[in-house]
């Protein structure tokens, strides 16, 4: 279409005829005369219109109408081949794009499958090794426990001696071993694995030793029996 519009220019201009003399003369706008000239079917409502101001114009300047309609039909038509190529070039290359891309895809999760395996594998021959080297100290820690080492637990030893004649009475473990005077000078001694509660009317007329340690007594100082009580965890408490 520009060939057809470099025709008709030079054409116009062999004839020593302006623009403004076309215009008079055919009656078609002069933007449409300036838009044959430059080769633009797009400066035209539809191809209807291009092709009929074409051949009034062609007429005009005194050239063949066919020729020129047939030399526009004919680049329409190279054009349209060559848009064709063009969409087919480019369908195939991304058409081939796309093939590149899913090969490289496929080839990823496949990879990606192959080490989890061999990474699930390796997990897994971890965790039975580890179950295995865990195996003997449970066994151990079965065996000491069916087998507990017994702990051996100190009795409570309570020891009296009377320097003057003075009322007491001893509970040990919930049982009373002793209820009366002890006299003076006189010395008395229990046993107990829990507990020994111990009642004292006259705290000033009597030493109280515990496991070989003796209880300070001044802290019972007052008037009244005093109640002393005596355990594994506190072996020195009194009321």
């Amino acid at each position: 279409m520009r060939q057809i519009g470099e025709i008709l220019k030079k054409r116009r201009e062999e004839r020593k005829l302006k623009i403004d003399d076309v215009k008079a003369d055919t009656f078609i706008s002069k933007k449409y005369i300036v838009a044959l000239e430059e080769g633009r079917i797009d400066g035209f409502p539809a191809e209807v219109y291009y092709l009929g101001f074409l051949k009034r114009y062609a007429v005009y300047l005194k050239l063949n109408p066919d020729e020129l309609i047939s030399m526009y039909y004919s680049s329409v038509k190279q054009n349209a081949e060559t848009k064709n190529l063009q969409n087919s070039v480019r369908e195939a290359g991304s058409q081939r794009l796309l093939r590149i891309t899913m090969a490289t895809i496929t080839a990823f999760i496949v990879v990606a499958v192959f080490l989890l395996l061999v990474l699930t594998h390796k997990r897994s021959e971890r965790s039975e090794s580890a179950k295995a080297v865990e195996a003997k100290p449970a066994a151990q820690v079965v065996a000491i426990n069916q087998a507990p080492v017994p702990v051996k637990k100190e009795p409570l030893v309570l020891s009296i001696a009377a320097f003057k004649n003075s009322w007491i009475k001893v509970v040990t473990d919930d049982v009373t071993a002793f209820e009366g005077i002890i006299l003076t000078d006189a010395t008395k001694e229990w046993t107990a694995k829990r507990r020994i509660r111990l009642l004292v009317g006259n705290t000033k007329g009597v030493n109280v030793t515990l496991n070989g340690k003796p209880v300070d007594m001044t802290k019972y100082d007052q008037p009244g029996t005093q109640e002393l009580n005596f355990t594994a965890k506190n072996t020195n408490s009194g009321k």
